[in-house]
């Protein structure tokens, strides 16, 4: 709880948040602000109308038009997640003054930096670049607005400061405990398997993970591939039919494909954070990935395998590698994916935000940044 310090009004403005990770983290500490007492809102922009042809069906057959429904990482704040009334950016009437207010987006920093400082002092939560295909130079204009950033890794971190010379608290992600593999993980007892999150975001680097199980089923012929994600590839094509893929899994699902791999892949080029990566360590499988958002701060400490980024070739190299390990040398591997896992709580996360938004409040930013 708040304790012996004060109650903040808190707001945060986000877009039309889905199934994303970096919704689910401001679902998250949106909650968690809320349970220590603060006053806590999440406005997001109206939802799409269906399209009028469903529209129409749903008439024809008697239906009442569907609801609006948020993210489900949304659900327990309640009536405190706010549909704005109108697209684009909210007028200063549609949002409360408050202690602080968090751009959750690129296209929400414009609209922060123009409210006025009534609705509170001025943060950015950067979690990511931006929109998938959003120009990036688009997206760098936002770090020069004036407002307070957190990021979540050191790899966006120092993209900030390098291209706009903006300075930054870091706040890294955290893996909820259900996320933990029983201990001690066995050894597995069937074919070598691997798995990666499939995206259609070419950014997400899913191809370069393809090609990669497919250069090293070339040296391991029974290499098991298993593979999750929002959605099926549109071209069938693209994904080889060996490869098992589920859609929209659960979180019970998400953990259980984790656990059944020797190694997980993180091919992605260009990302904020890269949490499939800390899931995987939960679950004590140790990643191979590309070095990019925070990969190279998660697997500091072993764990796991770095290649270079958009390199299929040394992604395969280290698959043939880490499936051929003897026993005793796979577990090591998984203890120290495991070991970081359990360094980068949930709990720990959501704290370090809490102060983050604390130093903002109360003008404290630099000292936080410098201390970050």
């Amino acid at each position: 709880m708040v304790g012996s310090r004060r109650r903040l009004k808190i707001t945060f403005l986000t877009n039309r948040p889905g199934l994303s990770g970096g919704a689910r983290v401001i679902g998250d500490y949106a909650a968690y602000l809320l349970r220590q007492g603060h006053d806590v809102h999440v406005y997001a922009q109206p939802e799409r109308p269906r399209r009028f042809l469903r529209r129409l069906k749903a008439r024809l057959k008697g239906e009442p038009p569907a609801a609006p429904r948020p993210s489900p990482f949304f659900d327990p704040l309640g009536d405190r997640f706010v549909r704005l009334p109108r697209t684009g950016r909210p007028r200063d009437a549609d949002l409360p003054d408050a202690d602080v207010i968090v751009a959750t987006l690129w296209n929400t920093a414009a609209q922060v930096a123009a409210l006025p400082s009534s609705k509170g002092a001025k943060a950015y939560f950067m979690q990511d670049y931006g929109a998938a295909g959003q120009p990036i130079e688009e997206v760098r204009k936002t770090w020069t607005l004036g407002l307070k950033m957190i990021t979540i890794s050191r790899y966006l971190q120092t993209e900030i400061e390098r291209a706009s010379g903006e300075k930054s608290i870091l706040v890294l992600n955290g893996v909820d405990q259900s996320f933990m593999a029983p201990r001690p993980r066995a050894f597995r007892d069937g074919p070598p398997t691997v798995g990666f999150l499939y995206s259609t975001n070419a950014m997400k680097g899913s191809s370069d993970c393809i090609a990669a199980a497919v250069r090293a089923r070339e040296t391991i012929p029974d290499l098991r591939v298993l593979s999750f994600g929002p959605k099926a590839p549109p071209n069938v094509a693209e994904m080889p039919s060996w490869i098992e893929f589920r859609a929209k899994v659960s979180e019970a699902e998400a953990r259980a494909v984790y656990g059944a791999c020797d190694a997980w892949l993180f091919g992605s080029i260009r990302e904020g954070f890269g949490l499939p990566i800390l899931e995987a360590m939960a679950a004590a499988t140790p990643v191979i990935a590309a070095r990019s958002a925070a990969a190279p701060d998660l697997l500091a400490h072993g764990g796991g395998r770095l290649v270079p980024v958009s390199d299929p070739g040394a992604m395969a190299a280290a698959i043939v590698e880490i499936c051929s390990l003897a026993p005793a040398d796979w577990r090591a591997l998984s203890e120290a994916a495991f070991k970081t896992a359990t360094r980068c709580s949930i709990d720990a996360a959501r704290a370090r935000f809490e102060d983050a938004l604390y130093a903002i409040a109360e003008g404290r930013f630099d000292e936080a940044a410098r201390a970050a």
